[in-house]
């Protein structure tokens, strides 16, 4: 069988739009695949970021519950999450300031009309990189 007869049939353009539609899907599989993989093994600033945000949504369901089922008021910004130290730390009271991921203490912010709750990040000072529960 010689080169002439096996391309006898080849069309004049390289790929058909059936041919260029599925290699296509083939690529867009194979991302996802990888989007996934990435997703299952996310770094340390990603999965440190996500826990800084969870606990943070945490304190804030606390400090809502204590205002809604005990009338008790947020802590004022002097007073900050310090204020919610308990001395034997039952019932959802804490037993110290929680502390982020990069081991600093969360920051709270209480202007009167409402808190935010954030962390500095992993620089540790005010930036960019800030992880912030509320408005900024």
């Amino acid at each position: 069988m010689s080169l002439k007869t096996l391309t006898a049939g080849w069309p004049h353009w390289p790929l058909s739009l059936l041919e260029s539609v599925l290699a296509v899907v083939l690529l867009a599989v194979v991302a996802s695949g990888a989007a996934v993989a990435h997703k299952r093994n996310p770094d340390d600033a990603i999965r440190k970021t996500a826990r800084a945000v969870d606990e943070m949504q945490g304190i804030n369901i606390y400090l809502q519950n204590r205002q809604q089922q005990l009338r008790i008021p947020p802590p004022t910004e002097a007073e900050g999450l310090a204020s919610l130290i308990g001395a034997d730390g039952v019932n959802g009271v804490l037993t110290e300031v929680p502390r982020d991921p990069w081991g600093q203490p969360y920051q709270y912010r209480n202007d009167g009309h409402g808190f935010v709750l954030f962390s500095f990040g992993p620089d540790g000072v005010q930036s960019k990189d800030d992880v912030v529960l509320g408005p900024r």
